[in-house]
């Protein structure tokens, strides 16, 4: 009989080696050809697209793609942390559907917390005045201040993805174990309030940090506790050390974005 635990680490360990190789091999070569051919209109259009249209359609691919390398980290991340929790030994294992669900909500909250980080760091300048940033890596997506979307947009996305991570959540939860709706509420707390008046913790120092260190710790015990349909209280050690090597990654991160933030009276 086919273990439900080891297919569906498999499933997440090739899932994660995969999407690695695919959207880094896909967005190399797109960016290289992009940017080695915006400084001229193909010529089969060269008598119905301007240059300057030409430019702006070129920038925006190399900003999309951008935007696609941010993701590429991010997803890994994501999907360590519920490999994890996942892997951990339990008795009971969830459905793959379950399991399935369980990832698109961390993958939904986490998109969902870096959209209106993105808001609120246009609105304080923070972004706008990063003349240090390690593209596409640090100083935020772009996306506001190279104008591909409006700042509502922005905002109206990263609401409408935590709305939908709640829906899960609630679901996943009447089909486990309603002990996890404290979990749920602090996770989506953390993503709103992170970046968010009145509380931007991203502006609290060490407050900041120890919400993305929980933040991430709640993925890898949420997860486990969905395969035993209980508080999965023995992952919290694992969950905890994956949450501070997570912030301590995404604080050496920070580092470029230092004097944008002091500007942005964030530090």
């Amino acid at each position: 009989m086919t273990n439900p635990s080891l297919t569906m680490s498999l499933t997440l360990v090739v899932a994660l080696v995969l999407n690695l190789m695919a959207k880094l091999w896909l967005s190399t070569r797109q960016v290289r050809h992009v940017a080695q051919h915006r400084h001229a209109v193909p010529s089969a259009f060269a008598h119905t697209i301007s240059l300057e249209a030409h430019q702006k359609a070129a920038d925006y691919t190399l900003a999309k793609s951008k935007l696609g390398l941010i993701d590429l980290g991010l997803d890994a991340i994501t999907l360590l942390g519920c490999l994890i929790g996942l892997a951990l030994p339990s008795a009971v294992k969830e459905t793959f559907g379950i399991n399935f669900l369980a990832i698109s909500l961390a993958l939904f909250a986490h998109a969902a917390a870096n959209l209106l980080n993105d808001y609120f760091d246009h609105l304080n300048g923070s972004d706008q005045n990063n003349k240090d940033r390690i593209t596409p890596f640090t100083g935020g997506s772009r996306f506001i201040q190279d104008r591909i979307f409006k700042p509502t947009q922005i905002l109206l996305l990263g609401i409408t993805l935590i709305l939908l991570s709640t829906v899960l959540g609630f679901y996943i939860c009447s089909q486990t174990t309603w002990d996890l709706i404290p979990l749920g509420i602090i996770g989506i707390f953390i993503a709103w309030a992170y970046s968010a008046p009145p509380f931007q913790l991203m502006s609290k120092g060490a407050l900041g940090e120890l919400a993305i260190s929980i933040a991430w710790s709640l993925v890898v015990i949420g997860f486990a506790s969905i395969q035993k349909n209980a508080i999965a209280y023995e992952a919290i050690p694992i969950g905890i050390a994956f949450g501070l090597i997570v912030s301590n990654i995404l604080l050496v991160n920070q580092i470029p974005d230092i004097r944008a933030d002091q500007h942005a009276q964030k530090l």
